[in-house]
C-alpha cells in the first residue's frame, strides 16, 4: 500500500522526489519541476527512490534539450527486453563442488585483475586460468551448455 502510494499518488510521490512544493522545487505543469533557491536542504531525487519510479515522474526544467531527446528516445522504446533463457533454472547439484572452488578463486583472483592491483596481471591472468581448469570450469561449462540444450529443445 505504501508503495502504491509513492509510484502513484502524485502528491506523495512530489514529496518523495523533490521535496516540499514552494520550498524545494515548483512543480511547472504535470511533467517538470523547476529547483528553488533552498533545494540545497533537499535536492530532487535525495532519498535514492529508484524502487518508486513511474511515468508521473518529473524532468526538470533546468536539464536542457540533449536529456528531454534522450527521455523521448526511451519512452518511444519502452518495449521489455526478455531472454529465451529468462525462465531457465539451473540445478547444480552436480557441479557444486566446483562452483564452490571457482567462487573462491573468483575472490582470489578476480577482485584484484579487476581492479588492477594483481601485479603483473599477464602472469596473474595466467596463473587464475589455469587454477580455474583445476577447479573444474570446464566442467560446469559443459553441465550449464548441456542443461541450456535440453532446456531449448523442450522449449520449441
Amino acid at each position: 500500500m505504501a508503495n502504491e502510494l509513492l509510484r502513484y499518488n502524485r502528491q506523495i510521490n512530489d514529496l518523495a522526489f523533490y521535496g516540499i512544493e514552494g520550498d524545494h522545487y515548483q512543480a511547472v505543469g504535470d511533467k517538470q519541476y523547476k529547483t528553488l533557491a533552498n533545494t540545497t536542504s533537499f535536492p530532487a531525487y535525495a532519498v535514492c527512490p529508484w524502487a518508486w519510479k513511474t511515468s508521473i515522474e518529473r524532468t526538470s526544467v533546468q536539464s536542457g534539450t540533449e536529456y528531454s531527446k534522450w527521455m523521448k528516445v526511451w519512452d518511444d522504446n519502452k518495449q521489455p527486453v526478455s531472454s529465451i533463457l529468462q525462465t531457465f533454472n539451473l540445478n547444480d547439484s552436480s557441479i557444486k563442488n566446483e562452483i564452490a572452488a571457482l567462487s573462491a578463486l573468483s575472490t582470489q583472483y578476480g577482485v584484484a585483475l579487476g581492479v588492477g592491483l594483481a601485479g603483473d596481471p599477464e602472469k596473474i591472468l595466467n596463473e587464475y586460468k589455469g587454477k580455474q581448469k583445476t577447479a573444474g570450469i570446464d566442467k560446469v561449462k559443459d553441465e550449464v551448455q548441456k542443461q541450456i540444450d535440453a532446456y531449448l529443445k523442450a522449449s520449441k
